[in-house]
């Protein structure tokens, strides 16, 4: 007899499971995405860094069309830095041996970004993080 009964409920727990597992298990869990651009050209190389409050941080690289993903950034008004590699280093990425092997076009067409934008503390970009799904696109002079 017992087994009659642990048999249904077995299915009914695994049920359960499968529906937390689709609403997303965490319901605090929340995603940023978007466009980085400087001077309206996207920003090809480097990441996105969201500083929360109590200093929590969540990051994101940007892709070749300068996109990003911040998968669980921290909730409320996060401050924003865009990381990238500082313009002496893109002139010197640039400049190769001719034996070094070839770099992504990604890498060799880079955008520079001000010093500023590179730290949370000094960029003055900020989000208000709240939906689960959220869109935030950095246009940066």
């Amino acid at each position: 007899m017992i087994r009659l009964y642990a048999k249904p409920f077995l299915h009914l727990a695994a049920l359960g499971l499968t529906a937390l597992a689709a609403s997303g298990c965490d319901p605090s869990a929340v995603t940023v995405s978007g466009k980085v651009t400087a001077g309206g050209r996207p920003v090809t190389a480097g990441t996105v860094l969201f500083l929360g409050a109590d200093n929590q941080i969540a990051t994101g690289n940007l892709d070749g069309e300068g996109h990003y993903v911040v998968p669980h950034a921290p909730t409320g008004n996060v401050k924003v830095a865009v990381l990238t590699l500082r313009p002496q280093q893109i002139k010197a990425a640039r400049y190769r041996p001719k034996e070094a092997p070839p770099l992504p076009s990604r890498l060799t067409n880079l955008v520079p970004v001000a010093e500023k934008y590179q730290s949370p503390e000094t960029s003055g970009l900020t989000c208000d993080v709240q939906k689960s799904r959220q869109e935030y696109d950095i246009a940066l002079p």
